[in-house]
Formats: structure tokens, C-alpha cells, sequence
């Protein structure tokens, strides 16, 4: 094969790749989606809780500001990729529609409190830093419990 023709032919196989990807992947099965679904869930629920945990700390003076404002702001990026890679993947069955809607919506909340504690902590404001690490908490809570109804 010449050079020319193995540049085309590579350079043909990576434009596919890339739109391949960029169309989104599916599930091999409605097993396989369910599963995939419990780790993004458990992964969420992690930056969920990593964030209600350094505002608490914060609350009690135990962070500094900067500390905590980086934390937080780590625990909203981690919780925006998991949000993001699971969003990529296409549920398998109409079934799975139903996990896919449950799942978006419990990361949208914990994205949506992130922000919202991330906002009140850079101004200062005590009370809605509560409110919020009260509210990341609970989203912790119910996106393990779908992580663990799913593994």
C-alpha cells in the first residue's frame, strides 16, 4: 500500500472514530446500562458528599475560605464529568429511559446545590452554605441509594 493511501485511510478511520464518539455511545444490553448507571450514580454521589463535607468544615471553622472554595469548586468540575459521560451514553431500551430521566435528575440537583454553594461560600453568606451542604448531603444520600439498588 502506498504512503498516500495509508495517510487517506487513517486519516478516514479517525473521522470516523470521532464521530462515532461524538454521536454517543450505547450500552452493550439493559444489564450492562443498569450497571453503568449504579457507578455514575456512586461517582456523583461522591462529589456530592465531598462537597457537603467541605462546607461543613467551613461552617465550623476548621477550612479556610480558599481551602474550601477550591474543594468545592474540584467536587462541582468532577460532578459536571460525571454528569456529562453519563449524559453520553444512549439508554439501550425504552426501559432504560426511565433509569437515564431518574439518574440525569439526581445529578442535576447535586450539580445544581454544588453551584449553589460554591456562589454563597465565595460571598460569605453562612446560612445558604448550610442550607446548600444540607441539601448536598440528601443528594449524596439518594444518589447512593440508586448506585446501590443498581449494582
Amino acid at each position: 500500500m502506498r504512503l498516500g493511501t495509508r495517510i487517506a485511510a487513517a486519516a478516514l478511520t479517525s473521522g470516523v472514530l470521532v464521530t462515532t464518539a461524538a454521536c454517543g455511545a450505547t450500552a452493550r444490553g439493559s444489564d450492562g446500562y443498569t450497571r453503568e448507571a449504579g457507578a455514575y450514580a456512586a461517582a456523583g454521589g461522591s462529589a456530592a458528599a465531598s462537597g457537603a463535607l467541605s462546607a461543613r468544615l467551613w461552617l465550623r471553622d476548621l477550612a479556610f475560605t480558599r481551602y474550601t472554595d477550591v474543594a468545592v469548586t474540584s467536587s462541582e468540575d468532577d460532578l459536571a464529568t460525571v454528569h456529562d459521560s453519563f449524559a453520553a451514553i444512549q439508554p439501550p431500551t425504552e426501559a432504560d429511559v426511565a433509569t437515564y430521566d431518574a439518574l440525569d435528575a439526581l445529578l442535576a440537583d447535586a450539580g445544581d446545590a454544588l453551584t449553589g454553594l460554591r456562589i454563597a461560600l465565595r460571598q460569605g453568606r453562612s446560612e445558604e452554605v448550610a442550607a446548600a451542604a444540607e441539601q448536598l448531603a440528601g443528594s449524596a444520600e439518594e444518589l447512593q441509594d440508586f448506585a446501590e439498588d443498581r449494582s
